[in-house]
């Protein structure tokens, strides 16, 4: 699993995204929360969407669709009402406590890592969308309802 998390984590980096822990620790951010997501056989593109949540109550979500748009983030303000409800999902979900999806095949699937940074704790995990049961399959559910720019796809 850590394998895959690297290679999702590389997507981050090539999209020139700054780490969760370094945004969470930024001053007046309340809590992050990122989906990066690599899709099967590349027939999209790779996307790293980040929802920077403030203590002023203003929220921002970034996407970068690696490869396009010059790697320039793609952005949108969320009410503080939509993180609000985002937050008590993954909450009610226990995120914080969630493993990684077990047995991920290593390929023929979309992977999802699904990370939530606040102050220096940063929790991570990996889903795949395709074959998502329990709470990983509610994960899904959450992000696709909250955050349907995330997983957007951007065909090449």
């Amino acid at each position: 699993m850590e394998q895959i998390a690297g290679l999702l984590r590389d997507i981050a980096a090539r999209a020139g995204v700054e780490r969760v822990r370094q945004v969470a620790l930024r001053p007046g951010v309340k809590a992050v929360y990122r989906v990066t997501i690599q899709y099967d056989r590349m027939r999209a593109a790779d996307t790293v969407a980040t929802l920077i949540s403030r203590n002023t109550g203003e929220a921002l979500l970034e996407v970068v669709y690696l490869g396009h748009f010059g790697n320039r983030p793609i952005t949108r303000q969320l009410s503080a009402r939509q993180v609000e409800d985002f937050a008590v999902t993954l909450s009610a979900l226990a995120f914080d406590k969630l493993p990684d999806q077990p047995n991920i095949p290593f390929y023929g699937v979309d992977v999802w890592l699904v990370e939530r940074g606040a102050g220096g704790f940063v929790k991570s995990v990996l889903v795949a969308p395709a074959v998502a049961k329990d709470a990983h399959a509610g994960l899904v559910e959450c992000v696709r309802a909250a955050l349907p720019e995330a997983v957007r796809e951007i065909v090449a």
